[in-house]
């Protein structure tokens, strides 16, 4: 299955660069700070994420939730 493999290596780098630009300092972003394309870019992100972790974990569809409440409460 080197194709799991793959797409595990990328969904992961992808969590990495999106928890790291979340999680930026303030003078960091652009200006203003609170923009609705922003938040759709979030939410964006999010359902992208979401949806590469329910096809690499289709029976943990519960699990996937509970990680995903975890990370978001840790970027609050």
């Amino acid at each position: 299955m080197p194709f799991r493999k793959f797409a595990l290596v990328i969904w992961a780098l992808a969590i990495l660069a999106v928890t790291v630009l979340a999680l930026l300092p303030i003078q960091h972003l652009q200006f203003p700070v609170f923009d609705w394309w922003d938040k759709a870019q979030h939410a964006f992100a999010f359902v992208v994420l979401s949806g590469g972790a329910l096809l690499l974990w289709p029976g943990a569809s519960v699990r996937v939730v509970g990680a995903w409440l975890l990370v978001r409460g840790m970027q609050e």
